[in-house]
């Protein structure tokens, strides 16, 4: 009655779902060395064969041994062959098992292939801004950190609500990848067809016959797997295209808005009048130490502003300013009676500015925190202040953090003596070298000294890593400044009348020769003679 069709097409598409697992190939192409397309293709290709070799030979020892699956799931198709084939004896049986456990760590393997791929496919979406850019982030391990927690988070969910049934899972799972097949072939066919470049008929023809097998895996596995799960993706799928969709358009629009009159706003002339005021809600070290910023920038005028939300603490606070000679620095009393500090601040802010020649800076004094307890017990007060001001034109408001730490001078005189003696009798060493490039930038240094250990007017040969570049604007002096560094310090490197040398860039590792001077009151060599180890790396190297 025409079934026969439906089961082929159904064994079909559940023959497509062994082959999930090689996409993770396309995903970590970055991670490969160079030249990283070569490597990936060679990969791809040694996969392929062994994957066809498991296939073809699962599928021949099913048809010779009559090995079928059963509803339950056990015993496997996988375990039917084996016993059939090692027998019930004593041997066999260990046999049975090693092969077992086997599987066991194949499976354990390659569901982790999802945690090394998924994050990498996510941060390239992200930075397409299809997906939020917090995937983007990676961890202290090199590893996309946000990704794996995303992927973890919704691993579990799908555990729990199909009850860790493998069928369901891998259908569903399936569809997944095979949908990201069918719009890969697809873009490459719009690829090539655009681009015209050469042999771009034979890319249309492969891109497209991998698009349409993969769209036919995708209909088939929806239709036969729909009860089992696959109902999810028919639901979920059409919203959550929408949501990429609205998702990367309001990235465009933010952009577009940022982008828009930048240059012009940053070449636009300075409003004649700038005021600092500092937020004071008790006089403190915080409190202080925001005073004593403000003052170092050259403001018209510096305010002190208290928001009075209780009057006795109002009252001691005036008494203490009039006590300690501080009426040269005016403090403004504010009545805030209904204790929403925010719109007082706002309110008062406002007033200062709309003059339209005014540029206000607000300092917000915060006690640092250290720990998730330090964070409970104290409030974010500076932060929502800070949210509420900046939406009035002409307004920034900076955050003054200030460490109970600091205030022991004597520990920190000690600790920076501690720290200036090790930096001088410390030579060049390079920390663990995990990369070619570290390796040869060591075999180069063994005669360098530690730019700990330099002097004015004494030549040196030093050797590290690039950790910044100054990029100069059109109008400015054709001058390549960057700085160069090393476990025991850091040197400015100064190339006159360069400005830009291929090679030097951030994360570059170089040998330098030169005469110590000075530049912008800074150690440096200037025009020193130098030597590429490496170019930059990338985070995955």
């Amino acid at each position: 009655m025409g079934l026969g069709v439906f089961f082929v097409l159904k064994a079909f598409a559940n023959g497509g779902a062994s082959l999930t697992g090689l996409e993770a190939v396309s995903n970590g192409i970055s991670s490969f060395r160079k030249p990283q397309a070569r490597n990936g293709r060679i990969t791809l290709v040694i996969m392929c064969c062994i994957l066809a070799f498991l296939v073809a030979g699962t599928s021949l020892l099913a048809h010779w041994t009559h090995a079928a699956p059963f509803a339950a799931g056990s015993p496997t198709v996988v375990s039917q062959e084996v016993r059939y084939v090692l027998g019930a004896g004593a041997l066999g049986t260990a046999l049975f098992l090693v092969v077992q456990l086997a599987t066991v760590l194949i499976l354990f393997t390659g569901g982790n292939t999802s945690f090394n791929g998924f994050p990498y496919l996510a941060s390239f979406v992200a930075g397409d801004s299809f997906l939020p850019r917090q995937l983007t982030k990676r961890g202290h391990r090199l590893a996309f950190s946000n990704g794996i927690f995303v992927l973890a988070g919704v691993a579990i969910v799908l555990i729990v609500v199909f009850q860790a049934q493998l069928n369901a899972l891998v259908g569903l799972y399936a569809i997944g990848v095979f949908t990201g097949f069918c719009v890969a072939g697809s873009g490459m066919v719009k690829h090539h067809w655009r681009n015209r470049e050469r042999r771009w008929r034979l890319g249309v023809g492969v891109n497209g016959f991998s698009a349409v097998l993969s769209f036919a895996v995708v209909a088939i596995l929806l239709v036969t797997k729909f009860t089992e799960g696959a109902w999810i993706i028919a639901v979920v799928a059409p919203p959550m295209y929408l949501g990429l969709l609205r998702l990367h358009r309001q990235y465009a629009c933010e952009a577009e808005q940022l982008e828009t009159g930048a240059r012009a706003a940053a070449e636009a002339p300075v409003l004649p009048r700038h005021v600092v005021v500092v937020m004071v809600r008790r006089l403190d070290h915080a409190a202080a130490r925001a005073i004593q910023y403000a003052r170092t920038l050259r403001a018209d005028e510096v305010r002190a502003v208290h928001f009075g939300r209780d009057v006795d603490t109002a009252a001691k606070l005036e008494a203490q300013w009039s006590r300690l000679g501080l009426w040269r620095l005016p403090l403004d009393l504010v009545d805030c009676t209904d204790r929403r500090v925010d719109r007082a601040a706002l309110e008062y802010l406002t007033d200062i500015t709309v003059d339209g020649h005014t540029e206000c800076a607000v300092l917000l004094p915060r006690q640092a925190v250290h720990s998730r307890l330090q964070r409970f017990l104290h409030d974010r007060t500076a932060d929502r202040i800070a949210t509420t001001v900046v939406t009035v034109p002409h307004l920034s408001a900076t955050i003054v953090p200030f460490d109970a730490a600091w205030t022991d001078g004597h520990k920190r005189s000690t600790a920076t003596g501690e720290a200036q003696a090790s930096a001088r009798g410390t030579h060049w060493k390079p920390r663990v070298l995990s990369t070619e490039v570290d390796r040869a930038l060591a075999r180069r240094a063994t005669d360098a000294s530690a730019i700990g250990d330099l002097q004015w007017r004494r030549r040196a040969k030093v050797a590290g890593r690039i950790r910044s570049l100054r990029v100069e604007t059109a109008m400015s002096t054709a001058n390549l400044e960057c700085e160069i560094t090393d476990d025991t310090g850091s040197l400015l490197l100064v190339f006159l009348g360069r400005p830009s040398i291929p090679g030097i860039e951030p994360g570059a590792r170089l040998v330098v020769d030169g005469m110590m001077g000075s530049w912008r009151r800074r150690l440096a060599i200037l025009n020193p003679d130098y030597e590429l180890v490496g170019e930059r790396q990338s985070p995955g190297d």
